[in-house]
């Protein structure tokens, strides 16, 4: 759901090679829009006309690609429950459409992309055990048989023991987050009291694994 200036600040990140952007392709809000006051056209009009919204200029990144419709992509991607719902600028029918212009000159801050593929390695066999990443995975699928399902049954035993398993299934997940059980780690608390966050920890976990990885002075990392 990361929309416009996040957008573009995620992408100077990415492109500069300034850090890892993890998460699920964002929006894809990449124009600028001005309210321009009807009044101005019409200054001794006794009432308020109202204001036009209008698209005046879009942002490109420094490699020259726009982030309209296409967003910002992940170095590391991490499922959400958004990526498969119908929203982002290309669900608008009118939208502008992406395009990309010359690119302009820049240095690489470091050489993280040369450690990604190994970051997600480690990221993937640190999630696969992990029980929450495992109810989120569950959540989106579960979510997305339901949504891809275009027939419904006329059978009215059917219709009944679908509509309790739903009922059982809205339940659990009541249940779940009464209990401090959200699949994204937003209400589970730990020991202290303090909010877990799935993927803030992740992020986190990453984050060592690259200092690991890039500080070659240190002895500490080991490939097996």
């Amino acid at each position: 759901m990361s929309a416009s200036a996040s957008e573009i600040f995620a992408a100077a990140i990415q492109d500069y090679k300034r850090g890892i952007i993890i998460g699920s392709q964002t929006f894809g809000k990449g124009t600028v829009q001005n309210a321009i006051d009807l009044n101005r056209f019409l200054p001794n009009s006794p009432q308020k006309l109202g204001q036009i919204k209008m698209t005046i200029a879009k942002f490109y990144r420094i490699d020259g690609s726009s982030t309209q419709q296409l967003g910002v992509l992940p170095d590391i991607t991490f499922p959400s429950r958004f990526t498969l719902m119908d929203f982002g600028e290309t669900s608008h029918k009118n939208a502008l459409l992406w395009d990309q212009i010359g690119s302009t000159k820049y240095d690489y801050y470091t050489n993280i992309p040369d450690y990604i593929p190994k970051l997600e390695v480690r990221h993937n066999l640190r999630v696969g055990n992990n029980e929450q990443y495992a109810n989120l995975l569950e959540e989106i699928a579960y979510y997305q048989e339901h949504r891809d399902q275009k027939i419904v049954s006329l059978n009215e035993q059917l219709r009944r023991e679908e509509r309790k398993k739903l009922r059982a299934k809205e339940e659990q997940e009541d249940e779940s987050e009464i209990n401090g059980d959200d699949p994204e780690g937003s209400n589970k608390k730990d020991n202290k009291g303090k909010k877990e966050d799935l993927l803030l920890d992740e992020c986190a976990y990453i984050l060592g694994d690259y200092i690991l990885l890039s500080d070659q002075k240190l002895g500490l990392y080991r490939d097996k």
